[in-house]
């Protein structure tokens, strides 16, 4: 350790946090509004608007503690920038004055809506109507945390007709208390596709009998009772009656591994 350079650490981490912030900062511009990135599942090279957002925050704390050693590391060079021609401290040196007129330029600019810095807000405004008009919009705000029931009646659809033709695209872990939203994870499909499903559209891509979702077998049975609102009581009658040997701690694919049986035949003995 001895022989590492902090400062140039430093220096490099600066340059790897902007790439990182950089590419972050375009992902979100381009992104969705957040209820359509969630009501159609968004992502873009394999992360979500969620999981960008994420990201850009974690990156930005690192990016002022960084920062602070950075100008730690460089008060010399800081100081040398703020001197005159004469040797003497000036704050307001022609570079120190270039830069802060920069920096106020593009603030009160975008505050005051001043062009062009208000049409790179319109143009990013432009995109995300654009998947508007892809996807549509969801039927209320934060309707993928609605239960498939409580949908179903704000539409005035029959619950059980809903049920019935969602179970006939073959999902799994269909039942009126589970929200869009983890059937949508339990399934693969986002919630906007569940909708449609529901109001009897034709939907592309729906998956039939696929495995189980990356992660889920892990999933203690009690995970799975309490992620779908089940009736625990009724769901170990069910495995009961099947002879399924399980604790509720245990995860779904150990408990199958033990019976012999796959996760996804578990997890429908689970749904019954």
């Amino acid at each position: 350790m001895k022989n590492i350079n902090y400062r140039r650490v430093v220096s490099l981490t600066m340059l790897w946090l902007s790439i990182i912030l950089t590419y972050t900062g375009i992902m979100l511009y381009i992104s969705p509004q957040g209820k359509i990135a969630k009501w159609v599942n968004w992502t873009l090279l394999g992360l979500s608007k969620d999981e960008y957002e994420a990201i850009h925050i974690t990156i930005s704390v690192l990016f002022i503690v960084i920062f602070f050693f950075h100008v730690w590391y460089n008060w010399k060079s800081i100081k040398n920038y703020m001197r005159s021609k004469m040797k003497k401290m000036v704050f307001f040196t022609p570079e120190m004055t270039i830069a802060l007129l920069l920096n106020i330029l593009f603030v009160t600019g975008t505050y005051f809506k001043l062009p062009p810095f208000q049409q790179v807000i319109d143009f990013g405004d432009t995109i995300k109507e654009y998947w508007v008009d892809v996807h549509g919009e969801p039927p209320y705000g934060h309707a993928e945390e609605a239960t498939i029931k409580a949908l179903a009646q704000s539409q005035g659809i029959e619950v059980s007709k809903a049920i019935s033709l969602l179970q006939g695209k073959k999902l799994q872990g269909v039942v009126e208390s589970i929200t869009l939203m983890d059937l949508g994870k339990l399934n693969g499909i986002a919630p906007s596709e569940i909708f449609k499903i529901i109001q009897g559209k034709k939907v592309k891509g729906v998956p039939q009998n696929r495995g189980m979702q990356r992660g889920q077998g892990r999933l203690p049975i009690s995970g799975f009772i309490k992620s779908l609102k089940l009736d625990q009581a009724k769901v170990e009658a069910n495995l009961k009656a099947r002879n399924i040997n399980y604790t509720l701690d245990k995860s779904l694919k150990d408990t199958a591994n033990d019976n012999q049986i796959s996760p996804m035949e578990l997890l429908n003995i689970i749904n019954e």
